[in-house]
């Protein structure tokens, strides 16, 4: 997972985690059923799965100093799950590992190695925007 996705070596636990995570919601050939399933009685929900380290804008709560027009979310990675509809999200700015549950999710954004934290002007190539600073005006 950390090699498909050029995901950060640090985040070795959260892969690990999300790993156990996942393959107890597969099935299993030896009780053709999911460890899930086997343990709960029931079939798990894996309707919110989404791809490791896929580009994720986590919604931020309210800040008194942010503007009408501001932006809401901030940009960061997924890097598991904290239940049926709570993610854990790793900002690269902040270089820290958020849970959240609203977040817009972009699956098909591949993104680039994060040796260091990526400053605010390059975050948005990370997520495929322009900075409000480059945009021409006629």
């Amino acid at each position: 997972m950390l090699e498909d996705n050029n995901t950060p070596k640090f985040l070795w636990a959260e892969a690990a985690k999300t790993a156990v995570y996942l393959l107890n919601r597969s099935p299993a050939s030896f009780i053709n059923k999911t460890p899930y399933e086997a343990w709960h009685g029931h079939k798990p929900n894996i309707s919110h799965s989404k791809v490791f380290g896929c580009a994720i804008s986590a919604a931020t709560p309210n800040i008194p100093s942010r503007k009408k027009l501001d932006t809401r979310g901030t940009p960061s990675l997924l890097v598991g799950y904290e239940g049926s509809h709570q993610y854990r999200a790793y900002d690269p700015i902040a270089r820290r590992v958020l849970r959240v549950r609203d977040a817009k999710f972009d699956e098909g954004v591949a993104r680039k190695q994060l040796d260091e934290p990526i400053a605010p002007a390059a975050m948005s190539e990370f997520i495929g925007a322009t900075p409000i600073h480059e945009i021409e005006t006629p």
